[in-house]
């Protein structure tokens, strides 16, 4: 009775997309295994913004970095873990 058009939708192909995930992949374990962080790097590993990353380092000078490069600050990753343990606060209960 009812005569429908049955339109075939083609996908695109996700094969672009899974070798950017990859990639991606293949960035962060790199990046998490070196003990010298970019700010990017350094953004990632504490799960913040770039922004952040430098706000703390230049001007609340909570977070030591080691040198200016043309590419930005440069942080050790022992660095990153003291700021971190540093900036934890205290759970209560009300």
């Amino acid at each position: 009775m009812f005569n429908e058009d049955k339109k075939v939708i083609s996908m695109p192909s996700c094969a672009s997309t899974d070798d950017k995930l990859f990639d991606n992949k293949i960035e962060v374990i790199m990046a998490l295994n070196h003990h010298v962080f970019n700010e990017k790097e350094a953004a990632f590993y504490c799960r913040c913004k770039v922004d952040s990353i430098r706000y703390h380092a230049l001007r609340s000078r909570k977070l030591t970095f080691c040198d200016f490069t043309k590419d930005g600050l440069v942080f050790l990753k022992s660095d990153l873990d003291s700021f971190l343990q540093l900036s934890r606060k205290q759970g209560y209960r009300g």
